[in-house]
Order: C-alpha cells, then structure tokens, then sequence
C-alpha cells in the first residue's frame, strides 16, 4: 500500500515455491486531471490529441511511467486512477489524428523541464489542465532497401543529438507496410536532424524485403549525426520526398540457458 516504487516494500522470492503476501492490500480511489484541448487558431476542439501525466521524481525518485489518456470528439480529456502528488501534463498529436499540431505541456510550455506542476491529492480532480495547440509542420518520404523493396517497421525520429531517454516526446513514427511515413507535430520555421533505425526491429522480421537487422543512418545517407543534412520545415506546407536507402546490417545471435535450460524472454 505505499504510493511509489521507492517506498515499497521489497518481496524475497527465496525458490520456486510461491510466497504467499502477509497482508491484503486496499486499494485507494485515485485523483484525476481532467481539461480540454482545443486549436490554438481557431479555437475548435482537438478529437484523439494524447494526453499524458507523469508523476514527477521528487514524489518518490526515478523515473515514473506516466499515465495516457485521449480527448474526445469534443476535445475533453479525464487521466484517472492517479496517486496524489505533483504531475507534468504534455499533449501531441496522437496515431490517426486528422492534422499537424506542435506537442506543448501545461501551461503552453514547450518542453517537459520548464512546463508548471499540476498538483492533485486523492480522491480529487485537478480540473481546467487545458491546451490551445498550434498547428504544426509534417515530413514525409519513404524508406527502402537497396533493392528498392519497402521496409515497414523502420523508427523515423527527430534527432536532437542528447539523450532523451524518459522525456516525453512524440517526434518519431514508424513506417508502414508500404514504407512511407508522415512525421508530425514539427514546429516551423526551424529545421531538422532525421534518424532512421531499427528500433522497431520485432515488427521487421518476416516482412518482404526486409528480413531483420538494418544499419542506423541520418538523413541524406549520413553516417552520423553531425554529418547529418539538416530539412528546413518553413511552414505548415507538408515537407516531402525526405527519403532513405537503408543498408542490411550485421547480427549477434546466441542461446541464454539457466539451470542447463533454455531461457525464453531475456532481454
């Protein structure tokens, strides 16, 4: 029954016979965010923007996974289930949604660190967490191996050259079974460093043309990212033909035993 990951009791799993809990855990009602998502322009609501709360470190340490949620035909949106304590809230553009809108986090901010708290204790509701996003600009192109076949499942992504890992950001996609993407959500006015790689490498295997491992490079054919080709996304104007011809990469394969088995599901 404790609130986060660094107050919780640890559980000793001695063997393999199965440990029974001492204790039957409550389970509390939760607090909830609720707001509405509208476009900044024109004021209109914003059907399918995702809407995610992530529970800041200070309220129990490390990185906390956040909570996702989706506005409505009418822009609303409601996060249940949360625990009390003090929230980032960002909003981007959601698989499906009909345009182009700059990811923002409350209130108006543009970036996870300088965005203000959203504070909630349960069983309450942090309501009016509300946002006017701006429409924003789109790359598209196709990726494909040398022989010119598709390759699905391959992550196109903006590359800011730091190391993001934990931040909430909507700027990648994948490519679809026909290798083309659509990467939205782009400020304009500024240009962009685009990745390609195999990330998605489980939603590779067994497709037509694209067998497995594929080397990362940056857009145009660029082995690195300061050698990258930058692309100028001036307005809202969809920027198109950012294209790529990946090269087949190398692979390590190899058996994980344990107690003279083989073990399945190891990362």
């Amino acid at each position: 029954d404790e609130p986060s990951f660094a107050t919780a009791d640890q559980v000793s799993v001695p063997s393999a016979t199965p440990v029974a809990l001492s204790s039957v855990v409550a389970m509390a009602v939760g607090a909830t965010i609720s707001g509405k998502v509208v476009n900044a322009d024109t004021g209109a609501p914003l059907a399918k923007i995702c809407v995610t709360a992530n529970l800041n470190a200070t309220n129990g340490g490390g990185f906390t996974p956040g909570v996702f949620g989706q506005t409505s035909s009418g822009g609303t949106y409601q996060l249940e289930n949360l625990s009390s304590g003090s929230y980032t809230v960002g909003f981007n553009d959601c698989p499906g949604q009909a345009g182009s809108y700059v990811q923002q986090w409350w209130e108006s901010a543009t970036s996870q660190q300088a965005s203000s708290a959203v504070s909630v204790t349960a069983p309450g509701t942090a309501s009016g967490i509300d946002a006017a996003l701006v429409p924003g600009g789109t790359i598209r192109g196709t990726v494909t191996a040398a022989n010119k076949l598709p390759l699905q499942g391959i992550c196109v992504s903006v590359d800011t050259g730091q190391n993001t890992f934990g931040q909430f950001s909507q700027l990648s996609t994948s490519t679809n079974s026909k290798g083309t993407y659509s990467l939205t959500g782009l400020a304009t006015g500024q240009s962009y460093v685009i990745r390609f790689d195999n990330n998605n490498d489980r939603l590779n295997q067994g497709n037509p043309g694209n067998p497995g491992s594929w080397v990362t490079q940056w857009y145009k054919g660029a082995s690195s990212f300061s050698a990258a080709t930058k692309v100028s996304v001036p307005t809202t104007t969809p920027v198109t033909g950012v294209e790529a011809t990946m090269a087949q990469g190398g692979s390590i394969s190899g058996t994980v035993m344990g107690g003279g088995n083989p073990q399945g599901g190891i990362c």
